[in-house]
Parts: C-alpha cells; structure tokens; sequence
C-alpha cells in the first residue's frame, strides 16, 4: 500500500509476484532479527502459497481454495480485527 504523509491511502505502491511477496517477507524477518520460526502469515489467495510454504504457521482470511487447502488454518471474518485471537493464540503456542 502507498503511505502518503502518514497515511495509506489506498493504492497499491508497488506491484510484486508471489514470490516476491514471500522473498519481502522473510527479507524483513531477517532484517529485523526474526527467526522464520516465529513467523505467520496471513493470506487470501493462491499469490500467498509461497509465502505460506515458507513460515511454520500460516492463516487463510476470506480465502479462495487454494490457500485455505495450504494454511494451517482458515476463518471467515468481516473485520480484519477478528483474527486478533488467532494471532494471540498462535504468540502463545510459540513458547
């Protein structure tokens, strides 16, 4: 998404393949010092599938067929906020 002052306005900021979704993602764990092994992901559709393989955990939102057969698990939710207690869960079960 492109941050505009402070805000996301929307649009998307740069375009990437799945496997630059996932290649971005374990780039920032390294980057930060995060082990994969503690590492999620959350997910929609077939684009997240690498990003899926690579993390030990992963969540399928509101997902097509494809990732929810590749997530670890999968829910339906209106609000983004409803998957709060998966991640709580998922935080907890890390140690």
């Amino acid at each position: 998404m492109r941050v505009v002052g402070s805000d996301y306005d929307g649009t998307v900021a740069e375009r990437f393949n799945e496997y630059d979704k996932r290649d971005r993602a374990l780039q920032f764990a390294a980057e930060h010092g995060v082990s994969i092994d503690h590492c999620c992901a959350i997910g929609d559709s077939r684009s997240d599938l690498p990003l899926f393989a690579a993390v030990p955990t992963s969540l399928a939102l509101n997902a097509g067929a494809a990732a929810r057969a590749a997530a670890s698990a999968a829910v339906d939710r209106k609000d983004l906020r409803d998957v709060i207690p998966w991640l709580e869960a998922w935080k907890v079960a890390l140690h």
